[in-house]
Formats: structure tokens, C-alpha cells, sequence
């Protein structure tokens, strides 16, 4: 928490700015998040840190219909027993199929 805190410090508004390691681990188990790397930033109290910029979502999962993603599978492959609470909910219905990849802002 209180590197999240000195970080937001260093953001600027309206962007979600990540560590190096929640960068790796975003974008191993979810590749449809698409970032930019920002570079070097100090970081009062904590050093310089590699910290990367949330950019959007790919749309990766175009859906064949209501509840329906890739081959036909359903949006949501686990269920409530099995689900990981520190996952993202992966609902088709929340990622436009309009564009490549869809803006966290508007």
C-alpha cells in the first residue's frame, strides 16, 4: 500500500500507473491488457522504479452472442466455488468489439 501511494504521488490524472512486477503479472494471466512502458520514476522514499502505463483492453474475445466468448465457450469458465478472487472478471459484455483495443478513458 505504501508504494501504491508514494506512486500515485508521481501519476498523472485520469492514468493507471503500475510496477514493473504488477505489469509481468497482468499481462501474463490477462494478455488482452495492453500497457506502455513509462520509463524510470523516482519514487520518494522507495527509489526508482520501472513503472508502466495501463493503456486498454484488446478485444480478444469477440462474442458469438449473449454469454458467449471464444469457440462458443462460455464468457465465465469458472464457477462461483472455484473463481479466483483476485481475478478479473473476463464478461465479454464488457469489452467493446468496436475497436482493436478500447481506451480506459474516454
Amino acid at each position: 500500500v505504501t508504494i501504491a501511494a508514494k506512486m500515485e504521488n508521481s501519476g498523472i490524472p485520469d492514468r493507471i500507473q503500475m510496477t514493473l512486477k504488477s505489469h509481468q503479472m497482468l499481462t501474463a494471466r490477462f494478455p488482452e491488457f495492453k500497457t506502455s512502458s513509462r520509463g524510470s520514476v523516482k519514487i520518494d522514499g522507495i527509489g526508482t522504479l520501472l513503472t508502466y502505463w495501463l493503456e486498454g483492453v484488446e478485444d480478444l474475445l469477440k462474442s458469438d452472442g449473449p454469454g458467449e466468448g471464444k469457440e462458443g465457450t462460455s464468457a465465465v469458465n469458472a464457477s462461483d466455488e472455484d473463481a479466483d478472487p483476485y481475478s478479473f472478471p473476463r464478461e465479454t459484455s464488457q469489452i467493446s468489439s468496436a475497436n482493436s483495443v478500447v481506451p480506459l478513458i474516454p
